[in-house]
């Protein structure tokens, strides 16, 4: 409103001036004298308008910021960096903080707005923390810095930047909840691998790039593999040459936390080719994402298997084709080109 009033009034004051320099020249009024009045008020009037729109979006920009620099859970501290007689940090002095800092802090925006660290802890002679050198290379080199702290007993990830020299502002949010979660699934993790490893299934902890972080016991016996020898390796290499196309095909279905269609057989150290069943699940591994993938060896069971499907459809004692086998091929058979088929039994 200030600002329309101050416009008004320029107008008013410019409409006054013209007419007076109009009359003092002589120029007719129409229509020299129209255009000139007429001309430049205009351009003026177009100028002011923009201008107005533009102070306006901008304090509307200010006043959004400002709302959410307020009403943020993170807590943020503007300092600036007090050196001593021989240029080394030995202090640093409150410009600016928002309301959640003065939640974690405990102090109010008062108390801190001015004042130096030595004045809020109550001794001239306090020690220079060595975790403060964190913030000292920011406001000195300029270099953004992410780091954690503890404080009132509860952890922050501090994110921290230099807006201007000998000046660093952080952001601090609370991590204490999330750090309690991975620290529960870690403890939940243990026992799930320890169920794992007791039902012999290989277990295959990987990051996102497929390489192996992570294998129990079960992999070096049934692989012949140490953990210090998979450590770090791509889980592709477990693969056999012939079939690495599909292998990495599956690897791309497990690293997305989905059972692959078909298993690619593992090699084992010796060359032995290991039949295998796969399951896998997203998680953390020790605060980073991964994925867990759960082998089962199936060798036995595919023995198992096709020993059953011979015994289905042969005659246990003479070992020939017995009836069901005759069923079956009729079956197919039907719908061949062969048929009609002719059967001699003797």
């Amino acid at each position: 409103m200030a600002l329309s009033r101050l416009i008004a009034g320029s107008f008013l004051v410019y409409l006054a001036l013209e007419l007076i320099v109009l009359v003092a020249s002589g120029v007719p009024f129409w229509p020299q004298g129209a255009l000139l009045l007429v001309l430049p008020l205009v351009f003026v009037l177009y100028v002011a308008v923009r201008l107005n729109r533009a102070v306006t979006q901008t304090l509307e920009g200010i006043k959004q910021f400002q709302l959410l620099y307020t009403s943020m859970r993170e807590g943020v501290a503007l300092r600036e960096l007090i050196l001593d007689a021989e240029g080394k940090p030995c202090d640093y002095r409150y410009l600016e903080v928002n309301p959640a800092y003065e939640k974690m802090s405990g102090l109010t925006r008062a108390e801190m707005l001015g004042r130096r660290w030595r004045q809020l802890v109550g001794s001239e002679q306090a020690v220079w923390p060595t975790e403060y050198a964190d913030y000292a290379d920011v406001a000195l080199n300029g270099l953004s810095r992410r780091f954690t702290r503890i404080y009132n007993g509860r952890y922050f990830e501090v994110q921290a930047y230099q807006p201007k020299y000998l000046q660093f502002a952080a952001v601090y949010t609370d991590i204490t909840e999330q750090l309690e979660a991975e620290r529960q699934t870690w403890e939940n993790y243990e026992d799930w691998a320890r169920l794992v490893t007791t039902m012999g299934d290989m277990l295959f902890v990987l990051d996102a790039e497929g390489r192996i972080l992570h294998v129990n016991s079960s992999v070096e016996t049934t692989l012949g593999y140490s953990v210090h020898e998979l450590s770090g390796r791509p889980a592709l290499d477990l693969h056999p040459q012939e079939s690495l196309q599909e292998a990495e095909a599956n690897i791309g279905e497990v690293l997305k936390g989905k059972p692959p269609e078909r298993s690619v057989p593992l090699v084992a150290k010796d060359g032995t080719l290991v039949d295998v069943e796969t399951r896998s699940t997203r998680g953390k591994w020790r605060g980073q994402e991964a994925v867990f993938a759960v082998v089962r060896d199936v060798r036995e069971r595919l023995i198992a298997e096709k020993r059953l499907r011979y015994l289905s459809l042969h005659d246990q004692m003479t070992d020939v084709y017995n009836r069901a086998f005759f069923s079956a091929e009729m079956e197919r058979l039907e719908g061949s080109r062969e048929y009609p088929i002719s059967i001699i039994v003797a």
